[in-house]
């Protein structure tokens, strides 16, 4: 071995540490890059996850607001249906009360005529009979100065 042997060793050794770095940094950077599509990869089912809840979360208030529209709707329905009942019972009673306050008024009507109408006969009977008596006083007296 002579010294131009010796002397190129370090450089085939320093080329094959190089190839050997060349290498490892190539392999390094295929991992880098199947770890950056990796770690993405999990981000973007970390997202899917999320939105997925999110969409769950948000079908869920949908389904309960429904619930609750159709909850509130069925209590104004019944409030409504029981004020129109009070109203129709209300409207009924003041129908019967209107019926007997008339019926009232009619026979109080009645009575106030029925008793005008008996003074009036009574007085057309006095006036008759004062009017007869009348006649006759004059007939007496015209009958008592004829004789």
């Amino acid at each position: 071995m002579t010294w131009r042997a010796l002397s190129g060793r370090p450089k085939l050794a320093a080329a094959a540490a190089f190839a050997r770095w060349v290498s490892f940094a190539a392999e390094a950077e295929g991992q880098r890059a199947a770890l950056t599509k990796v770690v993405a990869r999990i981000g973007r089912i970390h997202a899917a996850g999320a939105f997925a809840t999110w969409a769950s979360e948000a079908a869920a208030a949908r389904r309960e607001q429904g619930l609750l529209t159709r909850a509130v709707a069925r209590m104004l329905g019944r409030a409504v249906a029981a004020a129109f009942g009070r109203w129709r019972g209300l409207a009924h009673e003041e129908v019967a009360t209107t019926a007997v306050l008339r019926r009232a008024v009619a026979r109080f009507t009645a009575r106030t005529r029925s008793r005008a109408f008996g003074r009036w006969v009574d007085f057309v009977d006095d006036a008759v009979t004062s009017r007869s008596r009348q006649a006759k006083q004059i007939l007496s007296a015209t009958s008592c100065s004829a004789s």
